[in-house]
């Protein structure tokens, strides 16, 4: 197969460089441990809390058990106290110095709703468990327990106080919870969090039902970026290895069944010609005549292109679909054609884009 000298050198070229750089990668993807970052976590613990309640009950007609079967509402006369358990448990796999505090607080509040919002009047804070520290040095474990009983009519005496003399009677609760702040300094480092569950009882009504968020429970961790090693990637380097051999064939292909060959010199110049001036060009499918009075011929197209602008006339030739048969160039004016010959010429450079000293005496002939 023959191709263009430059054009196989480019593809030679070309191919080469693609055949290096697809047996580079495949290779860099055998040989080279990549890496990827990753987020590992170095220290993990558990911390949890709750609130668990029992309500008991003064003698009466309507109940026989001491302590009311959770998830009944609850009749204020008939209530004696409400016995709540606070607890807090921490666990991890790893030891570490395991410090902190809670402390159990009583918020009875005066509030009003406005378009599905509370808006607190006034509020009162008790403390149920003043604030006690804890501490364990290398555990994995701790558990805390308190508990707390908390007699309902004297917060519903309170709230009645206050209402007289405040003259407001709005709705009012007490909000019961257990703030809990754990800190754990382990190898990895340290981490610190906080707890606070809470209930709430309804305060200055017949009745009512206790609500809240009773268990909270939340995780405690230390993370660090490192970098883990990339496993490699098979089909990655089976496609860059078939990517090589198909380049490496193609490659050899052109090596052995091409042969650059040379741009014949003419082709080059018409190819040039058509470029420059094809559009001030006619092609003829009909034979020239030349029998003309005057002939005169020049000495490149730049010549002839120029005479073409003097006398305003086309440039003409005999077409012909096979190039090496286009030969001659006119330009014709009343009795006189003009001619540029490219089947005699020879280039081994640009061609000629000056203007000879025959055409521009006949370019000043044709001026006066």
């Amino acid at each position: 197969m023959k191709l263009n000298r430059i054009h196989r050198l480019v593809i030679l070229i070309v191919t080469g460089i693609l055949v290096l750089v697809s047996t580079y990668a495949f290779i860099s993807e055998l040989a080279v441990t990549k890496y990827e970052n990753q987020v590992i976590t170095t220290f993990s613990a558990n911390n949890k809390a709750d609130i668990s309640y029992e309500v008991y009950l003064k003698p009466n007609s309507l109940y026989e058990e001491r302590i009311l079967e959770k998830g009944k509402m609850a009749i204020t006369q008939y209530v004696d106290y409400i016995g709540i358990k606070c607890s807090y448990e921490y666990n991890s796999p790893q030891k570490a110095d395991i410090s902190g505090s809670y402390e159990i607080l009583a918020d009875v509040e005066c509030y009003s709703t406005q378009q599905d919002s509370q808006v607190t009047i006034w509020k009162r804070t008790f403390i149920l468990q003043p604030k006690t520290s804890f501490e364990k040095t290398q555990s994995q474990r701790l558990n805390i327990f308190q508990s707390v009983d908390i007699p309902l009519y004297q917060y519903n005496d309170f709230v009645k106080v206050i209402s007289d003399e405040s003259g407001i009677n709005a709705q009012t609760k007490m909000t019961i919870y257990m703030n809990i702040s754990t800190k754990a300094v382990s190898e990895e480092g340290i981490v610190e969090d906080t707890l606070s569950p809470r209930m709430i009882v309804p305060l200055n009504v017949n009745y009512f039902n206790i609500e809240g968020t009773l268990e909270q429970e939340k995780p405690m961790s230390i993370e660090k970026t490192v970098q883990v090693p990339v496993p490699v990637d098979y089909t990655r380097v089976y496609s860059l290895i078939a990517a090589d051999v198909l380049l490496l064939i193609a490659l050899v292909y052109i090596l052995v069944f091409t042969r650059g060959v040379e741009t014949d010199p003419r082709e080059k110049l018409l190819k040039s010609v058509f470029n420059r001036h094809g559009d001030r060009m006619v092609a003829l499918k009909s034979e020239i005549d030349e029998s003309f009075e005057y002939r005169y011929e020049v000495n490149s197209i730049e010549d002839l292109v120029r005479i073409s602008d003097e006398v305003e006339k086309p440039i003409i030739y005999r077409y012909s679909e096979d190039h090496n048969k286009i030969n001659r160039f006119y330009v014709v004016h009343e009795r006189e054609l003009y001619f540029w010959d490219a089947g005699n010429r020879h280039i081994e450079g640009k061609e000629n884009s000056g203007i000879s000293e025959e055409t521009k005496n006949l370019l000043e002939s044709l001026n006066m």
